[in-house]
């Protein structure tokens, strides 16, 4: 009987010595988790591979002419401290539309007019016009620009023109965040000469950041 008794506290005691390691081991894994503040990690930098557009399959929404604005894209730039010159010729912008819930919502594409080769380190102080666009009333969230061609003159040749490769097969992401309601929308695009990129591979990586959106 006592030996029966024995073992039935043993095999309880390490049932109970199992269980304890299982909530010791969930706690060891999950307590990180749970003590973590909030806001913990929303300032940690991601990079990724340069981003391309998805391809516009559906057609813009139809929307009422009352409900339309003018967009106004224009370019300027900050002094460069390796490039002599600059030029890019950009032929079509995309828009991402904020959406639903969920913040998916349609890309506008237009191709531009009258593309044009841009002197960006011209553009010091100057606003130049990349494009008018009539676009939907609503809130944006990105614009894409698509620059097919790059040629370059360095400081310290400055007779020399090279042909640049630019990454993402020439589109450019720049997250923005502005509103076009009816009227007139001027939203100004800053070409970061200064931080943008030529590997010795001649490959540019541009930086380009929203400087100001005026409504009307």
């Amino acid at each position: 009987m006592r030996l029966a008794y024995e073992r039935k506290h043993l095999i309880i005691s390490a049932m109970a010595g199992v269980i304890l390691a299982g909530i010791i081991i969930a706690g060891t894994v999950l307590l990180p988790y749970m003590i973590m503040p909030a806001g913990f990690g929303t300032n940690i930098e991601i990079t990724s591979i340069p981003e391309i557009p998805p391809e516009i399959t559906t057609p813009p929404p139809i929307t009422e002419p009352s409900k339309m604005g003018t967009l106004v894209l224009m370019l300027t730039d900050a002094p460069s401290h390796t490039l002599e010159k600059l030029y890019i010729n950009v032929t079509e912008v995309r828009l991402h539309m904020e959406g639903n819930r969920t913040g998916e919502g349609p890309i506008l594409g237009d191709t531009l007019t009258s593309p044009k080769i841009y002197n960006v380190t011209a553009l010091q102080g100057i606003n130049e016009i990349l494009g008018i666009l009539s676009v939907p009333n609503g809130n944006y969230t990105a614009i894409w620009l698509h620059i097919v061609e790059a040629n370059a003159t360095f400081a310290e040749n400055p007779k020399e023109n090279v042909t640049l490769t630019i990454v993402a097969q020439g589109w450019l992401k720049i997250p923005v965040h502005f509103e076009v309601d009816q009227g007139v929308t001027v939203v100004v695009l800053d070409f970061d000469m200064a931080q943008t990129h030529v590997s010795q591979g001649m490959v540019l990586t541009p930086v380009i950041k929203l400087k100001q959106a005026l409504g009307p």
